[in-house]
């Protein structure tokens, strides 16, 4: 995937680099960044965005792992008694203790935060 170019911008790196790496900037990469002529500024910013292309299209496959791996859960939870899909999710969720907190249930297992909307 072609990832376009965009000029750096001060104001936004600490939350592009937080999009990419999942935190924000360190000290270290402060340092670097104020001593950074324009053209390393630039070449760090779209290091940073296919970084950040990388870890989305990761996250749209973890996500489609997780969706997998808990309907191969709810199809077992079936064979082994429950009498059908929404019986199977309220004995998992029994299982996990989240008191009917669907977001923490998914969270736990990996899945979107809509996925029984």
């Amino acid at each position: 995937m072609k990832t376009e170019t965009y000029t750096f911008d001060d104001d936004l790196i600490s939350d592009l680099h937080k999009d990419a790496h999942g935190y924000r900037p360190r000290e270290h990469f402060w340092a670097f960044w104020s001593d950074a002529t324009d053209a390393e500024k630039q070449a760090e910013w779209d290091e940073l965005l296919i970084a950040m292309d990388n870890r989305n299209q990761q996250y749209i496959i973890d996500q489609n792992n997780a969706i997998t791996d808990f309907e191969l859960l709810v199809a077992n939870t079936i064979i082994n008694g429950a009498m059908g899909r929404q019986q199977a999710i309220s004995w998992l969720m029994d299982a996990s203790e989240v008191s009917g907190d669907y977001e923490y249930f998914c969270f736990q297992h990996g899945l979107p935060y809509s996925y029984f909307k």
